[in-house]
């Protein structure tokens, strides 16, 4: 999607304005103009200039002199994120000359020294800042980013000028700043306010850029010039003034930009990401930008009502299948009631069918074991001992078994006293059977057969013999 990006220099009583283009990767120089600040009509100039109204997507950036604000490098001896964060203000405000609560402040990002950090900050007065910004709130522009002037250029030429590593030059109609360009952020700044003639002897402006150069060659340290009063006379007096210098050359989209704009280029560029970057942004707090607020504030309700949308699904969801494992659970609790009568008629009120048919299981179980819960004294394993232990050799007919939950009795009949009393000694060999005695005994009025009859006392073995 194509956008435009617009930076605009306060210089002296004038907006000098530079319009770009940026699309599908490419950014291109559309047009530059000036307009008289403080004068009705900016946002139709703008408008002229961009080619047509300008839009949420396009990208403003207003830059203000470099004498409106304090710069300052700030030392810590400690690198922690959150620690900086409620450090910074408090170090900040021991240096400025003005209480904080009265300044708009940003800082870089910190930058490694040694076991601590270093930290670039600026402010400005909030009332000038506020000053600055009215025009464009009044005219409802979408203006993200309010930087200081050199350090909104610095950051444009960066990017026009990626391995520049000189001293920037920024000669304006108020102020010429010198700025040299290190690494990551401003390695040293000076500010040379213009005198009652209107603007800085050109020597001077030689002699502190060779104090930031410190003796460096011309190809290690070119001098960049940029502002409205980057003209021709003052390239030639530097490069008398320092001998051997070079003068890097910026272009945009294989056309070169010209010092005079070169400032405004830069403006517009350190704008194109919304205000990051390596210079500052005072558009925060109540100098917000109305307009990002209330597309952040639309996004807001659009994500709470997305949210609440997703909770009411999920709510939803979950009811009902609640409601519908509550139901299935109620019929199941009913088939199992009406299984339950079915299987045991005549129970009365069922509540708890699996419970119940639990219970009534486990009796079942106890009642279809004479004997109780001891196994070994039902009546088949009892007939299956007593079947183990009559000697092979002796004619035994057994005619009764009872069983009794106190006593077993058996009767039968044998060939004579001596094999009933061999079986009940042989019977007596099992723990089981050890209690039982013989309570009967006679011949049959033919004498040829002995009827018996033993008795096997229910319980323990221990408590018979007990």
């Amino acid at each position: 999607m194509a956008r435009r990006l617009i930076g605009i220099d306060l210089d002296g009583d004038t907006l000098n304005i530079a319009i770009l283009l940026a699309d599908k990767g490419r950014i291109r120089l559309l047009r530059c103009g000036h307009h008289r600040y403080g004068g009705e009509g900016l946002a139709a100039t703008l408008t002229e200039l961009a080619g047509g109204p300008l839009e949420s997507a396009d990208r403003l950036c207003l830059a203000l002199p470099g004498g409106s604000g304090w710069v300052r490098h700030l030392a810590f001896p400690f690198r922690e994120g959150k620690a900086l964060t409620a450090a910074l203000p408090l170090a900040l405000a021991a240096q400025l000359p003005l209480p904080l609560e009265e300044c708009a402040w940003a800082s870089q990002e910190p930058q490694p020294d040694g076991a601590g950090a270093r930290v670039l900050a600026a402010a400005v007065r909030h009332d000038s800042a506020a000053a600055a910004l009215a025009p464009f709130d009044t005219a409802g522009l979408p203006l993200q980013t309010l930087d200081l002037a050199p350090f909104a250029v610095a950051d444009g030429v960066r990017r026009l000028l990626p391995d520049a590593a000189g001293v920037l030059i920024l000669a304006g109609r108020a102020e010429t700043t010198l700025l040299r360009l290190g690494a990551h952020a401003a390695a040293d700044y000076r500010l040379l306010p213009h005198g009652p003639a209107g603007h800085v002897p050109t020597p001077l402006i030689a002699a502190a850029a060779r104090n930031l150069r410190g003796g460096r060659s011309g190809n290690d340290c070119p001098l960049i010039l940029a502002g409205s009063r980057a003209d021709a006379g003052l390239r030639a007096t530097l490069l008398k003034e320092l001998d051997g210098v070079d003068l890097a050359r910026a272009s945009l989209d294989g056309q070169p930009v010209p010092p005079q704009e070169l400032a405004t280029v830069a403006i517009a560029l350190r704008g194109a990401d919304g205000g990051h970057g390596t210079g500052f942004n005072f558009r925060r707090g109540s100098l917000a930008h109305r307009g990002a607020w209330a597309r952040q504030r639309r996004h807001l309700i659009a994500a709470a009502l997305l949210l609440g949308a997703s909770l009411l699904i999920f709510t939803g969801a979950a009811l009902t299948t609640y409601l519908h494992k509550v139901r299935r659970a109620d019929a199941l609790h009913q088939e199992l009631s009406r299984r339950y009568r079915d299987l045991v008629p005549g129970s009365g009120n069922v509540v708890d069918p699996l419970q119940q048919l639990r219970s009534r299981m486990v009796e079942l179980e106890q009642n279809s074991r004479p004997g109780g819960s001891d196994r070994s004294q039902a009546p088949l394993a009892i007939l299956r001992e007593l079947s183990r232990l009559t000697p092979t050799d002796l004619a035994v007919d057994l005619h009764d078994f009872a069983w009794s939950p106190d006593e077993v009795r058996i009767e039968g009949t044998t060939a004579s006293f001596d094999a009933a009393n061999r079986l009940l000694h042989s019977l007596q060999q099992s723990p089981l059977l050890g209690p039982m005695r013989l309570t009967d005994a006679k011949a049959n009025a033919d004498g040829g057969k002995v009827s018996f009859r033993l008795t096997l006392p229910l319980g323990t073995p221990a408590e018979v013999r007990r």
